[in-house]
């Protein structure tokens, strides 16, 4: 198995944007492939840019929530 650490932008990709540039990371984590690392400053760093305004658009705490819950579930704290 491979151990991964994800940029911000990639999480953003993954958790907001839904974009289909990280479908074959999330198979490989899916399938055991992968194990994506996060540790409390990429987590805080990722939070804080959550908490930005996208596209005229702010995602609301319970999105923000459910963004990080959604990290959470995918990787390992480190």
């Amino acid at each position: 198995m491979q151990r991964v650490v994800l940029d911000t932008n990639v999480w953003l990709d993954w958790l907001l944007f839904e974009d289909p540039g990280v479908a074959r990371l999330r198979a490989l984590r899916e399938q055991g492939a992968v194990e994506i690392l996060i540790d409390a400053a990429c987590e805080a760093e990722l939070a804080g840019v959550l908490a930005r305004p996208f596209a005229k658009r702010r995602m609301t705490g319970a999105e923000q929530a459910a963004a990080l819950a959604a990290c959470w579930r995918a990787c390992t704290r480190a």
